[in-house]
């Protein structure tokens, strides 16, 4: 079976950074840039506005997966951009490229405080993974930035933190482990999803790492079929909390238990009502653009939009 394309994985890895920045930074980069960092002044994400530095013979991705910028604590007018890259395919050149998009940020915000962390979430890497060097008549650079590689994490370790991305990481972890075997991939993504709930996450990071594992550990039908039926068997269910009911409906995301909510209003909810309503579940963190729900429910995303112009009419 063919890996998740790097670009959907990029696109899981994002979603999960943009809504557990603080999470991220504690776990892929240590307590004391987290410490420096003032949570209360909202970061600001500026990866898409490096698309008009530069025209012409640049980088064909010269548009980084995430780009952050944060006020530190310690009142200055000073600013950190937090330059992430997940690299989930090799590359032997991806070191070089790393550099090059420091110069983009440099040169784009004219500043040097940058810190850059590469994400390795496949079995390889380039030979040269931390660091871009080079020697020209006795001009001499070395970039070196931070590195994170999956391949090398223990489980045991995962298992034993309450961040959420030990989840994330967890799930990589696996899938790397099972390689082209789906019955492999099966196992463990259920594993995943008992781990989750037993970290005892609330609502909104159950929901977010469950979606996060289920379109990361993509499974034939007849498998994500028997991995559905296995979210919602009494070993799981009994584990989770009440307030804390997730359900997955329409390929495979994981919603709040919206089918109960109905029924004890006295409610019948038909197939067409239900779908809507999944819809609108994703759509109401605000973060969620309708070709991502599209993408994720695997529905038209001209019906996507549909219901949530027709939502968000009715105020």
């Amino acid at each position: 079976m063919e890996e998740t394309p790097i670009s959907h994985a990029d696109l899981l890895w994002k979603d999960l950074v943009t809504e557990f920045d603080a999470e991220f930074i504690l776990f892929f980069l240590g307590q004391l840039l987290h410490d420096a960092i003032d949570f209360s002044v909202a970061p600001i994400f500026l990866e898409q506005e490096l698309n008009d530095v530069y025209t012409g013979d640049e980088p064909s991705k010269k548009v980084t997966d995430k780009i952050i910028r944060y006020s530190l604590k310690n009142g200055e007018m000073k600013i950190i951009i937090l330059h992430i890259e997940f690299q989930g395919q090799f590359d032997k050149n991806f070191p070089e490229r790393m550099f090059w998009y420091f110069m983009y940020i440099a040169t784009k915000y004219k500043t040097t405080d940058i810190t850059a962390i590469a994400i390795y979430t496949s079995s390889t890497k380039p030979k040269v993974y931390d660091r871009f060097t080079m020697s020209n008549f006795g001009t001499q650079l070395t970039y070196a930035f931070n590195t994170y590689i999956v391949n090398r994490q223990k489980e045991a370790a995962l298992l034993a933190s309450e961040n959420p991305f030990s989840v994330a990481v967890l799930a990589a972890l696996y899938m790397i482990k099972a390689g082209d075997n789906d019955f492999q991939r099966l196992e463990f993504k259920k594993r995943v999803v008992e781990v989750a709930i037993m970290k005892n996450f609330d609502r909104q990071k159950s929901f977010r790492l469950l979606n996060f594992v289920n379109h990361l550990m993509t499974l034939p039908p007849s498998l994500q079929e028997e991995f559905q039926q296995f979210t919602q068997s009494p070993k799981i269910q009994e584990k989770m909390h009440p307030d804390k009911k997730i359900v997955m409906l329409y390929g495979g995301h994981a919603i709040v238990e919206i089918q109960e909510e109905a029924r004890e209003q006295g409610e019948a909810i038909g197939e067409a009502r239900a779908r809507e309503q999944t819809i609108m579940a994703i759509r109401r963190n605000k973060k969620y653009s309708a070709e991502l729900i599209a993408d994720l429910t695997s529905l038209h995303v001209q019906y996507v939009q549909s219901v949530i112009d027709k939502f968000e009419k009715m105020g």
